[in-house]
């Protein structure tokens, strides 16, 4: 099961940066492309060019799902402001806390986790059902009021 925060990255990004990649990090990734191994193996699929592999990169949980035979479950943490390492508190909840904005999320995260650890499916009758992430990039949304099934948003055109 893999999750992520919907502001995941906001912390690590530095907002005086506004002109896309540096001339030196453009060179690094330059370089790692020009020394890519031009057979990368993903799943059952290969890809057999590097303007293939980067005409279609899956995403990371994409990449996780292929890797265990689309036997996979994501969700994505998206109590305001949602940010990296705010769904601890939801995961370690033990009563009132002011940094959890939704007691039932909390429990909600607790009970997908558990089922998870205890029997490889994040499930519990008193929550919605979770689909396998899959082919379809399916995972359950948690916020402070819902939960819901959502498209993985980090899925796009260059995507599997």
């Amino acid at each position: 099961m893999v999750g992520h925060n919907a502001n995941e990255g906001l912390l690590f990004t530095n907002s005086a940066v506004t002109n896309g990649l540096t001339s030196k990090r453009f060179s690094i990734l330059k370089f790692m492309m020009a020394h890519m191994d031009t057979r990368m193996k993903l799943g059952g699929s290969t890809l057999s060019s590097r303007s293939q592999h980067l005409g279609k990169q899956p995403s990371r949980r994409g990449l996780l799902s292929l890797l265990y035979n689309n036997d996979t479950y994501a969700y994505q943490f998206s109590v305001p402001p949602a940010l990296h390492w705010q769904d601890v508190t939801h995961t370690l909840f033990n009563g009132p806390n002011a940094q959890v904005q939704g007691d039932l999320t909390a429990i909600a995260l607790q009970a997908y986790i558990t089922s998870f650890a205890e029997t490889s499916v994040p499930s519990d009758p008193k929550l919605p059902f979770v689909l396998p992430y899959g082919n379809s990039s399916e995972m359950q949304e948690l916020d402070a009021t819902n939960i819901a099934e959502i498209m993985d948003p980090t899925v796009n055109a260059r995507c599997l």
